[in-house]
């Protein structure tokens, strides 16, 4: 929100901000529909841009016959080609915190909070397998764990149950991250010192949480930036030298990781 906030002012057009609520949860928020997009067209908007939200092909031809750019960042289902889309590269930043626990000894890695179904968390779990492959690390399917996001704490119990437990956990996202932490501590377990623990988004880093969390850093601030640039650009009558844009992820580490216990 803070990229394209910032981008918008410095092109000097307005941000108009709507929360969505996928389905049909609730009636009194907006739903990503023909009915949305055409009021949006109504008001004279340039274009949309839709965050980590689903975009069904339905949308894209009533942006298209509205005269609407729209732009996806993050979105959570396979797109159209002709949609733009902003995001990070998800497959380099599951590489990155697999490899870094396999650097620092780590053999038996497990992963939590995934979803085949969603494009940025299947690709966060190839980069996942790659690394492990890499090293030569056979493939693991018990330590594997993908019903989702918002999961970790119950997946925790059950991996820790297994024969070999492992020694790691790599979470797709911050929240699962320290629900991960929370299952181990009840389990009886010390992070790092028995277990080590990396997130991913670095959007939790402010917290005060002990120990401070060593995650994967996605850049939001630049994605949510390049989002408005793009839809500017459109808007401009210009096509972006690609319609799918991956930023660098970088890893970050601090207190959650160590060597594995002897």
């Amino acid at each position: 929100m803070e990229g394209m906030v910032a981008a918008a002012q410095h092109e000097k057009v307005d941000l108009v901000v709507r929360v969505l609520t996928p389905g049909k949860a609730a009636t009194d928020h907006a739903q990503l529909d023909r009915t949305f997009v055409n009021e949006v067209a109504e008001k004279g908007n340039a274009g949309i841009i839709a965050v980590t939200t689903a975009i069904e092909p339905d949308v894209v031809e009533a942006c298209r016959d509205a005269g609407l750019h729209l732009v996806a960042v993050d979105p959570p289902n396979p797109l159209d080609p002709s949609v733009a889309s902003i995001g990070s590269n998800h497959w380099t930043g599951g590489m990155q915190a697999t490899e870094y626990l396999i650097k620092l000894g780590h053999r038996r890695i497990a992963f939590v909070g995934g979803d085949p179904v969603n494009p940025g968390l299947r690709a966060r779990f190839g980069g996942y397998r790659e690394a492990l492959l890499a090293a030569g690390i056979p493939d693991e399917p018990r330590l594997v764990s993908q019903a989702g996001m918002m999961t970790a704490e119950a997946e925790i119990a059950r991996l820790l149950a297994a024969p070999e437990p492992p020694t790691a956990v790599f979470a797709t996202n911050d929240a699962d991250a320290l629900a991960a932490i929370r299952g181990l501590r009840t389990a009886g377990l010390r992070v790092p010192e028995d277990v080590s623990v990396v997130g991913y988004d670095d959007t939790y880093s402010a917290l005060p949480a002990s120990p401070a969390l060593t995650t994967v850093h996605t850049p939001m601030h630049s994605i949510g930036r390049t989002a408005m640039q793009t839809l500017l650009q459109l808007h401009a009558g210009s096509q972006p030298i690609s319609h799918h844009v991956e930023l660098a992820t970088t890893l970050v580490v601090r207190e959650s990781t160590a060597a594995p216990p002897p």
